[in-house]
């Protein structure tokens, strides 16, 4: 959270745990419909029922990135309306939807078997808010901030956004260029007007995988 408020000057609104996957967040609303979300593992929670963690929390590499470089940018998240269609006709593997809860709210959020994220972060798990819910953005109190652009890296960026296409999501505010690794950073603009980038969570990451293959 320090790191978070170091940067943009604000504090972040309170979130919640996740029983299931063993981690606890804070968030931050960055216009109507988006938001950024700081999560970690739950030292409450050292052994969740769902294992390995998600967003790939319990990987070596992702840890040892996070003790020596401390936090980062690790990947997005895209929200679905039909989430099972969505991930049937994505080029790669984003996961499978699952039902996850907190309290008495439910969604659906896709999950691959180890906890990695698709694509090493460049692509987006999906997740499926209740009908009539809207986005957790609109419920979390305004710190001035909003939300500019997405910027990926990719060594096969043709192939990222063709399965960001092949998902119908837009890509307006989303850049794609060629990088030796994944990585995924986040530009924001400030009450005060200036912009400030959150970089992508540093280090040497998980080699990008083959992008082939998908849910079908």
């Amino acid at each position: 959270m320090a790191w978070i408020s170091s940067r943009l000057g604000v504090s972040l609104c309170p979130g919640g745990t996740h029983p299931l996957m063993g981690t606890h967040n804070r968030l931050l609303r960055l216009g109507e419909s988006v938001y950024l979300e700081v999560i970690a593992a739950d030292p409450a929670i050292p052994t969740p029922p769902r294992q390995p963690r998600w967003f790939g929390l319990d990987e070596p590499q992702v840890q040892n990135r996070l003790r020596q470089h401390g936090p980062g940018v690790i990947g997005w998240i895209a929200r679905s309306d039909d989430i099972a269609t969505d991930a049937a006709r994505a080029l790669v593997d984003v996961g499978r939807p699952e039902r996850l809860s907190r309290g008495a709210l439910e969604w659906l959020f896709t999950l691959s078997d180890d906890g990695a994220l698709p694509a090493g972060g460049a692509l987006p798990p999906l997740i499926e808010w209740p009908a009539g819910f809207g986005s957790p953005a609109s419920r979390l109190q305004e710190r001035g901030c909003s939300f500019e652009t997405l910027k990926i890296g990719h060594p096969d960026p043709i192939h990222i956004a063709c399965a960001l296409d092949a998902m119908g999501l837009d890509r307006a505010t989303i850049t794609i260029a060629a990088s030796e690794r994944p990585e995924v950073s986040v530009a924001i603009r400030l009450a005060s007007g200036a912009l400030v980038t959150l970089p992508a969570l540093a280090g040497e990451g998980t080699p990008a995988r083959a992008l082939h293959g998908g849910n079908r």
